[in-house]
């Protein structure tokens, strides 16, 4: 399971202003957390793909590898400097985009680049035979506090025998190492 990003502990205008201004740091960390400054700036929709994209092709790594894992899985589509929702297989373009973002994001240490970049074919980076992931693992890295108290409490909810199930498997192994154990007195003693 990927490591969910923190959520931001304030809403800052400064951060806002400073991606605004071009801080491709200041651009991901608005980007990341689109959906609690979209609510307390009004931001419209569309800005969340133009700040990946700002933060992207000023070098942030993060954001070139969530670039291109968007771009070739279809999810994204650039179209000269705008970045747009899609759910459609990746055209060629898009792909030969992702290749070099993934390239850019490598180069800089990003360990998901690299390993991408090791672990798929060359075919993988054809439009005539690429595979397309599901959404959710492509799905964008934007949390906050209370989406993750939620997901947190459903998967209890649908897993409630899994503490049962754990303390079953824990009794279990204790029983296993005891019995073993005076297996073992008793062929000393025995």
């Amino acid at each position: 399971m990927a490591a969910r990003p923190p959520a931001p502990q304030t809403v800052s205008r400064d951060t806002l202003d400073a991606a605004h201004a071009g801080d491709p740091q200041a651009a991901w960390d608005v980007y990341e957390h689109f959906h609690a400054y979209e609510r307390a700036f009004s931001l419209p929709a569309n800005e969340q793909h133009a700040l990946l994209l700002q933060a992207a092709r000023a070098g942030h790594a993060d954001a070139q590898f969530e670039t291109a894992k968007l771009l070739r899985g279809g999810w994204l589509s650039l179209d000269g400097d705008t970045l747009r929702e899609t759910d459609e297989h990746p055209t060629q373009a898009n792909l030969n985009a992702a290749r070099l973002l993934l390239d850019q994001a490598a180069a800089q240490g990003h360990d998901r680049a690299l390993a991408m970049l090791t672990n798929l074919p060359p075919s993988e980076w054809h439009t005539q035979s690429v595979h397309r992931s599901p959404y959710g693992t492509h799905q964008p890295l934007r949390r906050d506090e209370h989406t993750e108290r939620q997901d947190d409490e459903q998967y209890r909810r649908r897993n409630p025998l899994l503490p049962v199930l754990v303390a079953a498997a824990v009794i279990a192994l204790a029983f296993m190492a005891w019995l073993l154990f005076t297996m073992k007195v008793h062929d000393r003693l025995g």
